[in-house]
């Protein structure tokens, strides 16, 4: 992306008082299309900062590879917002802001003046933008929430994963996160539009528990009615063989995914098995389902005979849909995902790195690289100055201990 390039969201700026992963995630999306973020944090820093530089090779330890992903192209001060100063400060921002995004639970809300009501109440036109754990009302509103605890463990979207005898799965990191913070941006892009026709704001919220229960609404719409719960399965106890994956002389593993029950004949015939067309176990659907556990086996000999690169030629010469289970390592050189745009890069002074892109694009919109993540308090004083602090200001602020000013800045 060009310097001077104006993106859908230019003109709109964006005040974040969060941390962490999913509520940054949202702002970030904000930044990469054109919104001046400005994200506020502690004088210690966002605790997200150097949190995963252990997954890192030693020779790049100089960068914070995940903390640039979610924080990327925004601008940083940092503010002690637990003094009086420092809550004078952020309201000073907000005032110049169309979007404030926190993940401040509603007493942290309250204790720094910064709840949705003392905010709007000023700024009619501002839209407040909130990323909780368990939602903004209830028992448990204040109650710490990350996705391993809220998206993947409460809703039971770690124990549905889970093989049997085997512990409730560990989820990667951010998998939830991210897709509580596609959520709120998706919600912040309404309430902008609302906002365009009305001239009013809005309170907007996310939660890391909404969002997990919609990323299974399936299997949940489905318990609200019948109240059963699906038990972890042997994957021999399958639905339909051709929703399966199966295991090549390589050990590696395909995934088939053909819920048309025509394409039947075509598996067959790719795994030299044409005599399974017309045998009685397998004439429909119901009989493969009913004969699962004879005919799971005889598929997975097959499979067996033969490693997963012959069976990716015999398939897609059949037309048969399917996919390799790919390792991390493989995905990121994969062709298609680079062709698809998947992948990015940061500008950082330290040097530029791969990165993971949107999940949207824009084919109007450039796909340069991207400025890197701020340090801590990187644009404090131009930040404060923009606000109309004078020089002397700043300075007394910083020499106060209320604001931080990055060495370099």
């Amino acid at each position: 992306m060009t310097a001077d390039h104006v993106g859908p969201l230019a003109g709109v700026r964006v005040v974040e008082v969060a941390n962490w992963v999913a509520a940054p995630t949202a702002t970030m999306l904000m930044a990469e299309f054109g919104a001046d973020v400005v994200k506020v944090e502690p004088l210690a820093g966002d605790g997200m900062r150097g949190l995963m530089r252990q997954a890192i090779q030693p020779h790049r330890d100089k960068i914070d590879h995940p903390y640039q992903l979610e924080n990327r192209g925004k601008r940083g001060i940092a503010v002690a917002i637990d003094t009086d100063l420092g809550r004078d400060i952020v309201r000073r921002l907000v005032a110049d802001a169309d979007v404030f995004v926190t993940n401040l639970t509603p007493e942290r809300q309250r204790r720094f003046h910064l709840d949705p009501e003392r905010l709007r109440a000023d700024h009619p036109a501002l839209i407040y933008a909130l990323m909780t754990g368990f939602g903004a009302t209830g028992p448990e509103a204040d109650t710490p929430g990350f996705d391993v605890t809220a998206f993947f463990a409460r809703t039971s979207i770690s124990s549905l994963l889970q093989s049997p005898e085997s512990p409730p799965v560990s989820p990667r990191p951010g998998q939830g996160d991210h897709v509580a913070g596609l959520a709120l941006l998706n919600g912040i892009l309404l309430a902008l539009r609302m906002r365009d026709a009305t001239g009013v704001g809005d309170v907007v919220e996310s939660s890391l528990i909404a969002s997990g229960a919609w990323t299974i609404a399936s299997d949940l719409s489905a318990a609200l009615v019948d109240h059963k719960t699906p038990t972890p399965k042997h994957r021999h106890d399958t639905v339909s063989p051709l929703i399966e994956k199966y295991q090549g002389s390589d050990g590696h593993w395909i995934q088939l995914t053909m819920p048309n029950v025509a394409y039947w004949p075509a598996l067959c015939r790719a795994l030299g098995r044409p005599d399974l067309i017309e045998d009685e176990r397998c004439v429909d659907p119901m009989a493969r389902y009913t004969h699962r556990f004879e005919l799971m086996p005889e598929l997975d000999a097959a499979f067996a005979t033969e490693p997963v690169a012959t069976w990716v030629e015999r398939l897609g010469e059949a037309g048969c849909i399917f996919q390799l289970h790919q390792t991390l390592g493989e995905f990121v050189d994969d062709p298609q995902a680079q062709a698809a745009g998947v992948f990015g890069d940061i500008d950082h002074p330290a040097g530029s790195f791969r990165t993971v892109r949107p999940p949207m694009k824009l084919h109007s919109q450039p796909t340069g690289s991207r400025p890197p993540a701020p340090e801590i308090g990187e644009h404090s004083r131009a930040i404060l100055t923009e606000a109309g602090l004078m020089p002397e200001e700043i300075d007394a602020l910083v020499g106060g201990g209320v604001v931080g000013d990055h060495p370099g800045a």
